[in-house]
């Protein structure tokens, strides 16, 4: 748990030292009559969850209600806000609501109570009453801002400590990426950098099991690992992954080293912690990084099905590299498989990381 919570603050890092809010994990609004539309007039409800606070959507009621479907249950704490303020109609705006949660979508809990959102007002945090985990939010208006017919709002954004969902940590993940090329600092013969990325090990887990799908299988060999050379600074090492261009990279994915084959001693060589460093195309621009992340060990059986993934908060980046801060002992250091997966913008609200 202690490893786990480091982690959580590892992430947290990464987004205090962007300029900007990154978008995490795509989900979308629930726009069909299972929980009535988002919006019941004339202007599909799509405008206020598409990432452009430019656009709004527009209801045909004074007092309506919002419906977010976060797909799968996350941790919220608040939103952001962009109130209506298309062609001098500041009037159509939210004025005061109540925001409820619900995980079903028919019972609902009241966290916070809005009145006087300020009129034309961009970003404005709206505090869910603490940390919850919900999967649908309402905004049920009690009132605009005076226009007699209607009420919109530009945008809308979920918060959250975490962009990881609360029952399957891997989804939604989005497409895998295709890794480029790998580099090390060093290896050894057999035990190449390249098998991080090639799939040497790797098997489909029926019916996708874990949550990904794929697991790692060691069945006594070394050549589906990466290990460092004899002789180095454990603190020195490093592997750094090229995607071929700049990618959003939402999740990776790690399978630390492991070993089957009798040593017990080997299962030392995994890396214990480390820095992540994600660069832009050039190869030195630093888009994001985290800094003592912990890597959990390999459980030393032929069949690992429990990787970790690393929350990369869909940062736009084309190298990540990382770099060892320490192993489990060995003087060696070494990885299984490393994957990465990327993040996309489709239409629905975003949950970002605050």
């Amino acid at each position: 748990m202690e490893a786990r919570a480091a982690l959580a603050m590892a992430v947290l890092t990464l987004l205090a030292c962007q300029v900007k809010s990154i978008s995490a994990v795509q989900v979308t609004t629930d726009d069909t009559a299972s929980l009535s539309r988002v919006f019941n007039g004339t202007v599909s409800g799509r405008h206020v969850v598409d990432g452009d606070p430019g656009t709004a959507g527009n209801n045909a009621s004074t007092t309506p209600s919002f419906y977010i479907d976060l797909k799968s249950r996350y941790r919220v704490s608040e939103l952001r806000i962009w109130n209506y303020q298309l062609l001098s109609y500041g009037s159509r705006g939210i004025q005061n609501m109540t925001v409820g949660i619900s995980d079903s979508g028919t019972s609902w809990t009241t966290v916070s109570t809005v009145t006087g959102l300020a009129r034309e007002g961009t970003n404005l945090v709206v505090s869910l009453g603490g940390t919850n985990t919900t999967r649908y939010i309402r905004l049920s208006v009690t009132a605009n801002w005076g226009d007699a017919t209607y009420c919109g709002v530009n945008e809308v954004e979920v918060h959250g400590p975490s962009t990881t969902p609360v029952d399957n940590p891997f989804a939604p993940l989005g497409p895998e990426i295709t890794v480029a090329s790998v580099t090390s600092s060093s290896e050894i013969s057999v035990q190449l950098a390249t098998n991080t990325i090639n799939e040497s090990g790797i098997s489909l887990v029926a019916g996708g099991g874990n949550g990904i799908g794929k697991e790692h299988l060691a069945s006594g060999l070394l050549q589906i690992n990466w290990v460092t050379g004899s002789g180095v600074n454990i603190s020195d090492q490093w592997i750094r992954f090229d995607l071929g261009s700049e990618k959003p990279i939402q999740s990776m994915v790690v399978w630390n080293y492991n070993w089957d084959g009798g040593s017990a001693g080997y299962l030392s060589r995994a890396v214990q912690q480390a820095d992540i460093t994600l660069y832009a195309d050039d190869g030195v621009t630093v888009s994001g990084s985290l800094t003592d992340v912990p890597f959990l060990p390999g459980p030393g059986m032929s069949t690992y099905d429990s990787p970790q993934l690393i929350d990369l908060s869909s940062t736009l980046a084309r190298f990540v590299q990382i770099d060892v801060d320490s192993n489990y002992g060995d003087p060696l250091v070494g990885l299984a498989e490393v994957k990465f997966f990327e993040g996309t913008r489709e239409e629905g609200i975003l949950l970002r990381l605050r």
